[in-house]
């Protein structure tokens, strides 16, 4: 479910980062042209996007998955990736499609609840039009429900900012 971020994902936090500068620029420039009400609103609205736009894609994937072949997946290998100043396991898994056909996929394990290790059994259901496509129930549901919860607490945060700064005004 979680690897890097989607091209629409990247536009938000474009998008995110120009607006944040471009209001705090005006801001200090002493120039009201944005109101902090919209900037606010604006902020609750890429955030709640970045923090459900994935759940939102697993849960639509989880529908469609009804054909899904279940199967288990082997680690075969451990590989580091650079992220940021530290660096993340990414696992290397074998698997085998309904065709009997071997397919060998990167695992992100940093994106999992579980920790992994070369040798380990992934129960996995992959789709068997597209045996690259591949989900992880035991990691996916549990990471889908981690970031609700976490989606839902910062959006009550913003809209706890947003009712107190309209009753100050």
């Amino acid at each position: 479910m979680y690897k890097d971020f989607s091209i629409d994902e990247k536009i938000v936090m474009i998008a995110l980062g120009v607006f944040a500068c471009a209001y705090a620029l005006l801001r200090d420039a002493g120039v009201r042209l944005i109101p902090a009400e919209a900037a606010l609103i604006i902020f609750a609205l890429c955030a709640g996007y970045l923090c459900f736009n994935r759940v939102v894609k697993y849960l639509w994937m989880l529908k469609g998955s009804s054909g899904f072949f279940e199967t288990e997946c082997i680690i075969r290998d451990k590989m580091y990736r650079q992220m940021g100043r530290g660096r993340y396991p990414v696992l290397i898994a074998e698997y085998t499609d309904p065709d009997g056909v071997s397919h060998i996929k990167k695992i992100h394990s940093s994106f999992s609840i579980k920790k992994w290790e070369v040798g380990d059994r992934i129960g996995i259901r992959l789709d068997p039009d597209d045996p690259e496509k591949i989900m992880i129930p035991s990691s996916d549901n549990v990471l889908a429900v981690i970031m609700t919860v976490m989606g839902l607490i910062f959006e009550t945060i913003l809209a706890a900012i947003f009712i107190m700064h309209m009753k100050n005004s």
